[in-house]
């Protein structure tokens, strides 16, 4: 006869030091996704910003992250005015997909104001500092 014992274990971490300084991140970000590379140099990000209220807009975009030995660094960002200049236009957060060895970043976004109206929105980062956008109902 086999006999199995389980034990569950919490752990809880309290931060010794309340004035600890990290990077400096707007509160407004929502989220902040990495997928793909751009030659051996780095690789892609995507940030996404919500802000307002009723509607509440989105704000995205497409940054270059350099990699080096003292540390990354972002080397190019582009706004997405496809998706910034929408008012109304809420994204959330990308799934990240790779196509043909290539990485596209895919938003599932509606409009605050017509919440039935849904997009599918794809981002495929090009060379540097150039995307291709496309935008199809759902």
């Amino acid at each position: 006869m086999l006999l199995v014992v389980g034990v569950a274990a919490a752990v809880v971490c309290v931060g010794q030091n309340h004035n600890e300084s990290g990077p400096t991140l707007d509160p407004d970000v929502s989220c902040v996704v990495t997928g793909g590379t751009w030659g051996s140099q780095g690789h892609y990000r995507i940030v996404t910003q919500d802000g307002g209220f009723e509607p509440v807009m989105s704000k995205v975009w497409l940054e270059w992250i350099e990699e080096a030995r003292g540390g990354s660094r972002v080397y190019r960002r582009v706004g997405i005015p496809e998706i910034n200049n929408h008012v109304g236009l809420s994204v959330g957060c990308p799934s990240v997909s790779y196509i043909q060895k290539a990485v596209e970043f895919r938003f599932d976004a509606v409009f605050s104001h017509e919440p039935s109206r849904r997009v599918r929105i794809s981002i495929r980062p090009l060379e540097i500092g150039r995307y291709q956008y496309q935008e199809t109902s759902r």
